[in-house]
């Protein structure tokens, strides 16, 4: 893995970062899939595979940087006379490093994260630390402008960016959103999902292959345990969300867990971005599997 590549897992909304060799996972709630979660129940902390965030920033003198271009990505930032710091940048974004040594020249301490992104969410940012003064940030696709004199500490700043050729998609919707391509699927079966609802409704509109992830520990407790199986489980679907076209992702409630705490909660329909609402259900959504 190059530092310009960030392979964050999931599909449930993970919080992965690699500070000093040491990598820290995290789910927030079931209404969006962030894999910089600041919170919610439960979290997951995945058992097969890791990630590496590029982690970099110190606080220095502001000073004017002038707009540039690097190699194949391009990001420009500069200090506005209110003293505020303005970053643009490209869908093809892979400088992480590089825009973090310029902020900090420019007297913001972050955190970048580069995030390969379905194509519904490339050129979207955002900004998952909740100590964060909201005054002291603003976004809007593709650019973003940070106060330096409203907060403290590091800004984690999330880009999410296409991917190349062979990446997988790091973030997503979920599956269910309106515009996907199981868009409403809970509407027609209200209540919990079983796993083979959803492989019989995946396998119609073209999804192949999936990656099922297990909850091996308390699904209601602050933490809990992810194992990849090869074979479909019996058991709730907590979330999903497509790794490519073909492929998704499933986070499970097995039925041993189903058994011992209770159905899971009807999955999400949520573009999974941060602050982003809940779709609601419609007769022409539930329509579409009926």
């Amino acid at each position: 893995m190059t530092n310009r590549d960030l392979d964050i897992p999931v599909l449930l909304r993970i919080r992965q970062e690699l500070v000093d060799g040491i990598a820290r996972s995290a789910r927030p709630d079931r209404r969006r899939w962030n894999p910089l979660a600041g919170g919610g129940r439960p979290r997951w902390a995945l058992a097969v595979f890791g990630v590496a965030l590029v982690a970099l920033g110190a606080l220095v003198a502001p000073s004017l940087l002038a707009p540039r271009r690097s190699g194949s990505s391009a990001f420009a930032v500069s200090v506005l006379p209110d003293g505020r710091v303005h970053v643009t940048v490209a869908p093809d974004f892979n400088e992480a490093n590089r825009l973090q040594r310029e902020l900090r020249e420019a007297g913001v301490q972050v955190q970048v994260i580069r995030v390969t992104a379905h194509p519904m969410l490339v050129g979207k940012i955002e900004f998952p630390s909740h100590q964060l003064d909201p005054r002291g940030v603003e976004r809007a696709k593709g650019e973003f402008w940070i106060d330096p004199t409203r907060f403290k500490g590091t800004v984690e700043v999330l880009i999410y960016v296409a991917p190349e050729p062979g990446e997988e998609w790091r973030q997503a919707p979920s599956v269910f959103h309106p515009d996907q391509p199981l868009g409403g699927l809970p509407c027609a079966h209200p209540g919990p999902m079983d796993t083979a609802t959803l492989e019989r409704f995946a396998r119609q509109v073209g999804i192949t292959q999936f990656r099922w992830m297990v909850a091996v520990s308390d699904p209601t407790a602050n933490e809990g345990r992810l194992e990849e199986r090869s074979a479909r489980p019996e058991g709730d679907v907590e979330s999903a969300m497509l790794r490519s076209p073909t492929k998704l992702e499933v986070i499970v409630r097995p039925a041993e867990l189903v058994a011992r705490f209770g159905h899971a909660q009807q999955p999400s329909m949520n573009i999974n971005l941060h602050e982003a609402a809940e779709p609601r259900c419609t007769p022409r959504l539930a329509a579409r599997w009926r």
